[in-house]
């Protein structure tokens, strides 16, 4: 057994088997370990970048998130794809019925609905898609898929009927503002200033909706 001399306290101490190279006491030892890399380790952080475990030194401002710039730029290039993806899911659950319902149209879409009588049947449940499909010869999955892009087209087609234009909508359009215009020039009214301000509101009129509406 070797016999060791504290620095700190000239205190004679037995240094066991396991530490050959022990050089403080019991109560010395655990305040004058090895010196650190750093000073301040205890503020040692982690890079926040998934694929990079690296420290970063305390000596660093406390907003420091990542141990490079290029670990950064690629963790805030990851986050703006993951909320495209999130902002692209929730716009498919608004997207329009009738393009919705044009994935689910093709062969047997055709043929159903040249059956009228059997998609009548089919809309109203008077008829299972099972049935349907073994008569024909088609998928359970494909005749349904058919049937619920006809219902889709029937009220997308019942909410296009269902709507008019209000008066405001159709003082706006040119065609309106022609018929009160030729109604003027029959009257007599042609070259009075309401009937040159009519005739400018139509030209403005004219380039708007043409410029948007256009095909």
């Amino acid at each position: 057994m070797r016999i060791g001399v504290c620095p700190v306290c000239d205190v004679e101490f037995e240094i066991p088997e396991f530490q050959p190279n022990r050089k403080y006491c019991d109560e010395h030892k655990k305040v004058n370990a090895r010196p650190k890399l750093y000073p301040d380790v205890e503020n040692l952080r982690h890079c926040q970048y998934e694929k990079c475990n690296k420290k970063i030194p305390g000596s660093k401002p406390p907003q420091t998130k990542y141990c490079c710039h290029a670990h950064g730029k690629a963790q805030w290039e990851w986050k703006k794809a993951v909320e495209l993806k999130i902002q692209k899911e929730a716009e498919a659950k608004f997207e329009n019925p009738k393009a919705s319902s044009q994935k689910r149209e093709g062969e047997i879409f055709d043929e159903l609905g040249a059956d009228k009588f059997s998609l009548s049947r089919l809309i109203n449940g008077e008829m299972t898609a099972t049935a349907y499909a073994v008569q024909h010869d088609w998928t359970v999955a494909g005749v349904t898929r058919a049937v619920h892009a006809h219902k889709a087209r029937i009220e997308l087609e019942k909410m296009q009927g269902d709507w008019n234009r209000s008066w405001r909508v159709n003082a706006m359009l040119p065609a309106y503002s022609m018929t009160v215009l030729k109604r003027m020039g029959l009257d007599g009214q042609e070259g009075t200033p309401e009937f040159e301000a009519l005739v400018d509101e139509v030209v403005r009129a004219y380039g708007v909706f043409s410029r948007w509406y256009s095909t």
